[in-house]
């Protein structure tokens, strides 16, 4: 019987003579096992020729009420090589034992003067280490690596971090969980401070478990305060935030605010979006220079 059941297993489970133990599971949906030559590469390179030039960000996405998988966005220069394969690894953070490993089509999205790749790793909770590396022809071209700790499964109200993007482009078949994506939109999210001044800058979050009031329409509340040359100018804006249903325990909200309103040179932008009944609050604050 056991032999039987070897014979119809995926080729990827068998042991080939130059293997010296079974793969590891893949990291990340769609990806595929990498090449040994990968993961050398990764575990002896600092970097490559786009290391210098390479900027990314990590953040703990959201997937449904229970689960939050990490989100990592990587951008490079559009006059930069181009990157065809992204491959990497997830570890424990503590034994430092290799979880799971991958590689995949690395599949740009080019916007202004770059190109950003999104990868999704679905994690259970715990404290993990990552590394991925992005490679043109099989040579490695940047390699970057983070931690993040995966909370257990909330049991009350949970809010995201507010994303922020200048960027937000319609998703055909929207999958809630994969990196960025919010709706029916996938957003770019901003990785500078340098910002045309007559652009709009999108902000999108979640909020988990909510308690809504029975019979009216599900809203947050929303409180954007500006800032120049650390004064604070005028009121804070104060309005409510819809909320869209996408599971019984997971809401979204989405809007943007025309930078173009705002006076030109640097200022710094704080939004606070928190539900009625609620101490709650997500917070970002981010620096801007609103440039014509």
């Amino acid at each position: 019987m056991a032999l039987r059941m070897l014979s119809r297993a995926p080729e990827v489970y068998l042991l080939h003579p130059d293997l010296q133990e079974v793969p590891k599971p893949v990291s990340v949906p769609g990806g595929s096992q990498p090449t040994a030559a990968q993961l050398q590469a990764l575990e002896n390179s600092a970097g490559g020729a786009l290391q210098d030039v390479m900027k990314y960000r990590q953040d703990l996405g959201v997937a449904d009420a229970d689960h939050r998988p990490l989100w990592v966005h990587i951008e490079v220069p559009e006059s930069a090589a181009s990157i065809d394969t992204l491959a990497g690894q997830v570890s424990d953070a503590d034994s430092g034992q290799v979880l799971s490993t991958f590689q995949a089509e690395a599949k740009p999205v080019v916007t202004g003067h770059v190109r950003g790749y999104d990868l999704t790793f679905p994690l259970g909770s715990g404290k993990y280490a990552w590394k991925v590396g992005g490679f043109n022809q099989g040579v490695m071209q940047f390699g970057l690596k983070g931690e993040i700790e995966i909370p257990e499964a909330p049991d009350g109200l949970v809010m995201s971090p507010i994303w922020l993007g200048l960027d937000a482009e319609k998703v055909d078949k929207p999958v809630l969980g994969m990196a960025y994506n919010f709706g029916a939109w996938h957003l770019d999210p901003l990785m500078g401070t340098k910002v045309p001044h007559d652009s709009q800058l999108s902000y999108f979050g979640y909020i988990l478990n909510p308690t809504l009031e029975e019979g009216k329409d599900p809203k947050a509340k929303l409180s954007v305060t500006l800032r120049k040359d650390g004064k604070r100018l005028g009121r804070p804006l104060k309005m409510d935030l819809p909320l869209a249903r996408v599971t019984d325990d997971v809401y979204l909200y989405a809007n943007a605010i025309n930078l173009k309103v705002l006076p030109p040179g640097a200022c710094e932008l704080e939004f606070k979006v928190s539900m009625p009944g609620s101490e709650q609050k997500a917070i970002h604050k981010i620096e801007l220079e609103l440039i014509d």
